[in-house]
C-alpha cells in the first residue's frame, strides 16, 4: 500500500490521513458525542426494562413458593390475606382501590411511627460502632426518621383531600375532624411530657411547674404555636441529646398549617378541575425551584419544604386518581431508583414522587391488603407523640445504655401508652365527629293505618298532627 494512497477506514467518513469527509474534526466529535448520548439513553431504558423484568420474575417465584406452602399445609393462616394468582402484577387505578376501608394505612402509619422511634433511639442513646439501619442501608444519605415523616405527610395529603371531597363533607365537619384527631391526644401528651421530664430535673416541683419556661412549653405546644418549645427547666441536662424533652412535636405545626392550605384550595375549587390543580401545583414547584424555598409562605427551611412537597404530592395523587395505576413492580423499581440518585439536591426532590407512588401502592393495592391489622386501633399517633420523653427518661436512669437495649426496654412501654391513648382519648374524641356532620332533614310521620291524612291547621306541625290523631 503506497504512502500517498488514502484508504478509508469508515467509508464516507474518515480517510487514512485522518480527514473527515464532509466536515471538520470538531464535527466528528460532536457526532460521536450525540451518538454516545443516544446510546446511553437506550442503555438506561434497557437497564430499567431488565430491572423491571427481574422484579417481576422474583415476585412470580415468591408467589409460586407461597402457594406451594399453602397447598401443602391446608388451613394455614386462615384469617390472613390470601393473594390471588397474578394479583401482584395487576394495575388497578387509584380511584378503584381508594374507595371503602380496605387498605393498609393503619399498618403503614404504625410502621412509620415505629421507624421514628428506632431513629430517635439511635440519637438519644448513641452507641459507638453502631449505625441506624436505614442510614446504613442508604449509605448515610437518609435515616428512618426522615423517611417515616415523609410517609406521614404523603398519607396525610392523600387522606385529607379525600376527606374534604367526601360526599357528605362540610367545612365544619372537615375542620372538626382534623381538630379532634390532632388536639385531644396532644393536650394529654404535653402535660404528660412535663410530668415525665420533672423526674429528670433538679428544679423543685413547685418552681418547676410555675417556671415561665414550663408555662411557655405548655401554651405553645398545646396550640401548636410555631416554633414549638423543646425545653423544660433543668430537664435532661446530662444525657447525650441534652435538654430536648419531646423532639417529635416539631412536625405538627406544619401538618396543621397544611390542613388549612387544603381547605383554602378546596374553597377556590381547584380540586374539581384537574388541569387547573395540576397547573397550580406545577407553578408552585417552578417558583420553589427558581427562588430560595425559605422565602415561600409556610416554609421555614429545606426540611419543611420537603414535608410540604410530600403533602402536595399526596394531594396531587388523589386529584389525579383516575389517571394513575398502581403496579407493584413499578413501585419497587421507583424505590430502588432512589438508591442511585447520589446528588443530595436531586435526591431530596426525586424521593418524594417515588415514595408517594410506593406508599400509596403498598397501602391500597388489593394484593397487599392485610386484613387483621384493620381490626386493631390506630396507635401510630400515640407512638409518635409519647415516645420521646420516655426514651429520654430511660437514658437518664441508665447512662451509657446501648440503643438496641434501650429500644427493647422502651418500646413495649410506649406501645402500652399508645394503646391507652387510643382507647381512652383518641377514639372517644373521634366519636364526637358525628355532632358536626350535617343532619338529614326531619321527615313527618306517615298517617295512621286505615285513616287518610288530615290537612294541617295553621301553625300546626306534622308531629303534633300525628300525635293528636
Amino acid at each position: 500500500m503506497g504512502s500517498g494512497v488514502a484508504v478509508r477506514v469508515v467509508p464516507g467518513l474518515v480517510t487514512a490521513g485522518g480527514a473527515f469527509i464532509g466536515g471538520s474534526g470538531a464535527g466528528f466529535a460532536q457526532a460521536a458525542s450525540h451518538t454516545m448520548a443516544v446510546a446511553a439513553t437506550h442503555a438506561a431504558r434497557f437497564s430499567f426494562d431488565i430491572f423491571r423484568a427481574v422484579i417481576s420474575v422474583v415476585i412470580r417465584v415468591v408467589l409460586r413458593l407461597y402457594y406451594a406452602v399453602l397447598e401443602r399445609i391446608p388451613g394455614v393462616m386462615p384469617h390472613l390475606f390470601q393473594i390471588p394468582r397474578n394479583a401482584l402484577l395487576r394495575s388497578p387505578t387509584l380511584a378503584e382501590v381508594s374507595k371503602g376501608r380496605d387498605n393498609n394505612f393503619n399498618l403503614l402509619r404504625f410502621a412509620a411511627a415505629s421507624m421514628v422511634i428506632v431513629y430517635h433511639e439511635s440519637v438519644i442513646a448513641p452507641t459507638p460502632g453502631s449505625v441506624e439501619p436505614v442510614a446504613w442501608l442508604t449509605r448515610g444519605r437518609d435515616n428512618g426518621g426522615s423517611l417515616a415523616v415523609l410517609c406521614f405527610f404523603i398519607v396525610s395529603g392523600f387522606l385529607v383531600t379525600q376527606s374534604f371531597l367526601g360526599r357528605s363533607a362540610t367545612l365544619k365537619g372537615f375542620l372538626s375532624a382534623r381538630v379532634l384527631r390532632i388536639f385531644p391526644a396532644l393536650w394529654v401528651a404535653v402535660p404528660f411530657t412535663i410530668i415525665v421530664s420533672s423526674f429528670a430535673s433538679p428544679v423543685p416541683w413547685g418552681r418547676y411547674l410555675t417556671h415561665p419556661q414550663t408555662l411557655r412549653y405548655w401554651l405553645h405546644n398545646s396550640v401548636l404555636w410555631d416554633p414549638v418549645e423543646f425545653h423544660l427547666p433543668g430537664a435532661f441536662l446530662h444525657v447525650p441529646l441534652a435538654r430536648n424533652v419531646n423532639g417529635s412535636l416539631w412536625t405538627l405545626p406544619t401538618e396543621f398549617r397544611l390542613y388549612l392550605v387544603c381547605v383554602g384550595l378546596g374553597i377556590l375549587g381547584l380540586y374539581t378541575i384537574r388541569p387547573v390543580f395540576n397547573a397550580f401545583l406545577l407553578t408552585v414547584l417552578l417558583v420553589a425551584a427558581m427562588t430560595r424555598v425559605e422565602s415561600m409562605p409556610f416554609v421555614n427551611n429545606l426540611t419543611t419544604a420537603q414535608w410540604e412537597f410530600a403533602f402536595l404530592s399526596g394531594m396531587a395523587f388523589y386529584v389525579n386518581r383516575n389517571e394513575i395505576r398502581l403496579n407493584i413492580p413499578v413501585a419497587l423499581a421507583l424505590l430502588g431508583s432512589t438508591y442511585f440518585v447520589t446528588d443530595p439536591g436531586m435526591g431530596r426532590i426525586w424521593i418524594v414522587p417515588a415514595m408517594t407512588y410506593a406508599t400509596l401502592c403498598f397501602s391500597l393495592h388489593p394484593a397487599l391488603f392485610f386484613r387483621p391489622f384493620t381490626r386493631v386501633g390506630d396507635y401510630s399517633y400515640g407512638l409518635y407523640i409519647y415516645a420521646f420523653p420516655l426514651q429520654q427518661q430511660m437514658v437518664f436512669y441508665h447512662p451509657g445504655i446501648s440503643w438496641l437495649r434501650g429500644l427493647a426496654l422502651t418500646y413495649p412501654i410506649v406501645l402500652g401508652v399508645a394503646f391507652l391513648s387510643w382507647h381512652l382519648i383518641e377514639k372517644p374524641a373521634l366519636g364526637l365527629k358525628r355532632y358536626f356532620r350535617p343532619q338529614p332533614p326531619a321527615q313527618p310521620f306517615p298517617p295512621a293505618a286505615g285513616r287518610p291524612a288530615e290537612p294541617l291547621k295553621n301553625g300546626q306541625s306534622p308531629i303534633c298532627s300525628t300525635i293528636v290523631a
